[in-house]
């Protein structure tokens, strides 16, 4: 599969669980190409404390921690390119509105 095609897969697997609004998904491009960067945005927790200085509450930690998870999870059957450590090209990002 190429990347493209995997990028295009990828964010249907996403958008579907997450909304298509909150999800974006970028291909690598030079010496990254094949890196597949995922952006997934979230609501924030009802439970959160978080401070105005912009740091997360571990309400939101953990929210964020387990978006990652799920995601990678949901990802399991995609074909990703694999260097070195044989770890996938994948980068999850979750980010709370």
């Amino acid at each position: 599969m190429d990347v493209n095609a995997r990028n295009k897969q990828v964010k249907e697997i996403l958008s579907k669980h997450y909304g298509k609004g909150n999800v974006s998904v970028k291909g690598g491009r030079g010496t990254a190409y094949g890196w597949c960067e995922v952006y997934i945005t979230i609501q924030r927790p009802k439970a959160c404390i978080c401070e105005p200085e912009g740091f997360y509450c571990q309400v939101c930690k953990d929210a964020v921690n387990g978006i990652s998870s799920e995601a990678e999870s949901l990802l399991s059957g995609v074909e990703f390119y694999h260097y070195g450590d044989n770890s996938p090209e994948l980068l999850i990002q979750v980010s709370i509105k």
